[in-house]
């Protein structure tokens, strides 16, 4: 019950774009239970958030004439 809570409060962190935080609590459910597969599962879902720019423009800038 405890690992489900750490859990589910490591994908609300995730959620609201923290995932510093919801890295560390998906950590503390690892701690209580090692072999959980729903533990390992949120740390890749997080870890591959922070693989990510959190926001980018993918090319050059647009600039646009003045009139």
């Amino acid at each position: 019950m405890l690992v489900a809570t750490w859990l589910d409060m490591a994908d609300l962190a995730r959620s609201a774009g923290r995932p510093d935080i919801a890295l560390d609590r998906a950590q503390a459910a690892l701690v209580l239970e090692p072999d959980s597969e729903r533990a390992w599962e949120v740390r890749r879902w997080i870890e591959g958030d922070l693989a990510r720019p959190a926001f980018g423009v993918e090319g050059p800038p647009v600039w646009f004439p003045s009139t």
